[in-house]
């Protein structure tokens, strides 16, 4: 990842990690005209193929599978009830891949688990 992208940030070094590529490569795709609203980020910017567009980015806490913007006992059962179809969709499924095996399923509805009740003591999610 190179260029002007959306980053995020807790305000120190090891906590400022790219939230998104939206421009691959070293182009960047300089966003601007940001506006923040729940767990997404709206914004326009340039993925390099299309030109400007707007874009939601998501930055949410991860585990946040359902998308209230905290990890709970919700988000778990919500991954639970999607890997065995008893859900059709997630409503924040960037953020519930937690084992970060490329897809949701109930790895990722134990880790959250884990989490929520202190076993874990962090979780990790992708870039999208």
């Amino acid at each position: 990842m190179r260029g002007v992208e959306v980053w995020r940030s807790d305000g120190t070094e090891g906590g400022t990690k790219p939230v998104t590529d939206i421009n691959p490569g070293s182009g960047g795709s300089h966003p601007h005209h940001l506006l923040p609203m729940a767990t997404t980020v709206w914004l326009t910017a340039d993925d390099g193929v299309r030109g400007e567009e707007m874009w939601g980015v998501s930055v949410g806490p991860c585990g946040d599978a359902s998308g209230d913007g905290v990890v709970n006992v919700v988000d778990s059962l919500y991954v639970s009830q999607y890997t065995v179809g008893l859900r059709p969709a997630l409503p924040n499924p960037q953020h519930a891949d937690v084992s970060q095996n490329g897809v949701v399923d109930v790895v990722d509805s134990l880790f959250i688990s884990q989490y929520v009740v202190g076993l874990r003591p962090s979780l990790a999610c992708p870039l999208p």
